[in-house]
């Protein structure tokens, strides 16, 4: 039995700890002894730690509570300047042999460690005898700017492992392409969910939100955050659709965030508040995306947006801005959802507008959907997880690629 260590730094409710969770589910217990580490303890934050599998060993590295005193503010929106560089300043130098001497001990207990969230690179050189892998979930392109300098350490870090894991093609050619040192390591590895999963979770409506059942609308879900998310693309968009030809559909957007409040605001300068409905954050999307007309999508970059495989494992069509990076690849280059230029509110107003006039569109875009599914499959994920990463195998040695155009 191999034992697997798996690190993150926070678990949030994001998409990287949804894929991380189907990957904890997916893997065979009887197979493979888990540990998972989480570096902080943002307590009630921590929406999705009761989903993580009995069998997993859970460890934190800073379990006391004024070591997570900046990550739980932050991630509850309540820190004081003043105070978050107090902290940032001294809590470094007290937490760090902590870190030293919990990894070090727990990587003794490893046969493969990965890092989620790449946020273990200042330790890995503490565990040359281990294979260490590192999950790289943005592309180099979207990072800090093009900084060159950050993207050069980024890059030296990323050399310290045996293998890191790119969410798809895009990412790992512009990477090969910008470091080519880091060429034998690189394995794509699409982000992957349970469709059986997320079907049963979809009829599972909130008690607070089952009208919507019987309402038609279109959906958008994730983080409000318009530093990376697009949601008042969207909004404008929708608003800009409604001018132009009314129908009965509102705007369902799913999810919560710093920016709620702008959006709100975009909303009522568009004037269609009473048309959108904001849900807050919901532990289960699944209902909302599957009762909805159509999944509307807006970002300014991404690594492989989790929300669009669940959109079409629910069958769901899509309208989605082509950021960098994986949407192209996720909508097989316009086969299996309409893509449109980021920040472009005409063109997504256009392809509203589409599906609900072109009768044949959405079972034309579902059809081109049918054919990429299986690459975005738990067990596709885990077959290749085993072969890429637990294994012996380093990433020039991949297969070639799995169809999505």
């Amino acid at each position: 039995m191999k034992t697997l260590l798996f690190h993150v730094s926070n678990f949030g409710t994001g998409g990287i700890e949804k894929v991380l969770l189907g990957l904890l589910h997916g893997l065979d217990a009887r197979k493979y002894r888990i540990i998972l580490v989480i570096a902080h303890d943002l307590r009630d934050c921590e929406k999705w730690r009761s989903e993580i599998p009995p069998h997993v060993e859970v460890r934190r590295v800073l379990d006391k509570r004024w070591q997570n005193r900046v990550r739980y503010k932050k991630a509850t929106g309540r820190i004081h300047p003043l105070e978050k560089a107090f902290w940032e300043l001294f809590l470094p130098r007290v937490i760090r042999q902590q870190h030293l001497r919990k990894y070090r001990k727990w990587a003794a207990e490893a046969d493969v460690i990965i890092d989620f969230d790449t946020t273990l690179a200042p330790y890995v050189h503490l565990f040359p005898e281990t294979r260490t892998a590192a999950y790289c979930h943005f592309a180099f392109h979207t990072m800090w700017d093009g900084q060159k300098s950050k993207l050069d350490r980024l890059a030296a870090r990323l050399m310290q492992y045996d293998v890191v894991v790119m969410l798809c093609d895009e990412m790992k050619d512009k990477t090969a392409m910008l470091y080519p040192q880091l060429s034998s390591r690189l394995f794509r590895l699409y982000n992957a969910l349970d469709f059986e999963r997320i079907a049963a979770q979809s009829k599972q409506w909130p008690p607070a939100w089952m009208q919507l059942q019987s309402e038609p609308y279109f959906v958008a879900v994730g983080r409000l955050n318009e530093q990376q998310k697009d949601f008042s693309t969207v909004i404008r968009a929708y608003a800009a659709a409604l001018r132009e030809s009314s129908f009965p559909e509102k705007l369902v957007i799913v999810g919560d965030g710093g920016d709620r409040l702008l959006l709100e605001a975009v909303a009522a300068a568009e004037g269609i508040t009473e048309r959108v409905i904001f849900t807050g954050f919901q532990a289960n999307p699944y209902p909302f995306i599957a009762g909805a007309r159509a999944f509307l999508f807006g970002s300014k970059f991404e690594g492989l947006p989790t929300v669009l495989i669940e959109a079409h494992a629910l069958r769901i069509p899509v309208i989605a801005t082509e950021c960098p990076t994986g949407v192209r690849e996720l909508l097989a280059g316009g086969k299996a959802g309409i893509l449109t230029p980021v920040g472009d509110v005409a063109a997504m107003k256009d392809g509203i507008l589409a599906l609900l006039s072109e009768r044949d569109l959405p079972g034309w875009l579902l059809a081109g959907t049918e054919k990429i599914l299986p690459l975005f499959s738990l067990e596709y994920a885990l077959a290749e997880l085993e072969r890429g990463v637990i294994g012996e195998v380093s990433g020039k040695e991949q297969t070639p690629r799995g169809g999505v155009e």
